[in-house]
Parts: structure tokens; C-alpha cells; sequence
């Protein structure tokens, strides 16, 4: 069985998870349509899930409010990996420790 990302509860509450709703700048919107694009793995998620992974992303690995996406980074779906099966990321733990996530790989 292959697994699958949910973006609840780590992300958003349940409910929310396909909620397109997003008040933002230019720029940020752009960047949750290459996130779209970047990894079709998480192509039922809304965009405010996608906005809320990205920027928890942001903030636990990269220690930055939001990392400019300009390519598809694997880490990113490690990350939402580790939080669905392990809780929390330690906020600011080696990247490299995301590699033990990788179950989605199948």
C-alpha cells in the first residue's frame, strides 16, 4: 500500500485540508502554484495546506519565514512525512535527519 499525505492535523484542522482560501501577496501565491506544480504527491491538498506545510518547512528546517520555492526539494515531502508519522520536526535539527522519513517512498 502506498502511502498517503494528509495535512491534518499537523498543518491545518481537519476540514481545511482542500481549502483553496488564501489571503496573500503576489509573490506567496506564485510560490504555492510551483509547489503545486513541484510535487503532485500532495495534489488533494488545498492551497492553505500547502501554504502552512511549506512555511512550517520553512521556519523548522531552513529557520527563515519562508524560503522562496524554486525547484522541488525531497526534504519537503520528508518533512511532511515526519510530521504525519513522528510529531513535530525539531525546530531547527539537521536537514539531514529528515532523510529517516522517507516511508512515502514506498
Amino acid at each position: 500500500m502506498s502511502f498517503v499525505f494528509t495535512p491534518s492535523p499537523h498543518f491545518v484542522r481537519a476540514g481545511d485540508e482542500a481549502s483553496h482560501t488564501l489571503d496573500t501577496d503576489a509573490e506567496t501565491a506564485i510560490d504555492v502554484a510551483r509547489l503545486r506544480k513541484f510535487y503532485p504527491e500532495l495534489s488533494d491538498w488545498g492551497d492553505w495546506a500547502l501554504h502552512e506545510a511549506w512555511g512550517s518547512f520553512s521556519q523548522q528546517v531552513y529557520m527563515m519565514h519562508w524560503q522562496t520555492v524554486n525547484e522541488r526539494e525531497e526534504n519537503f515531502l520528508n518533512f511532511c512525512c515526519w510530521e504525519q508519522t513522528r510529531g513535530e520536526f525539531p525546530w531547527g535539527n539537521d536537514i539531514s535527519e529528515l532523510a529517516k522519513a522517507g516511508a512515502w517512498r514506498g
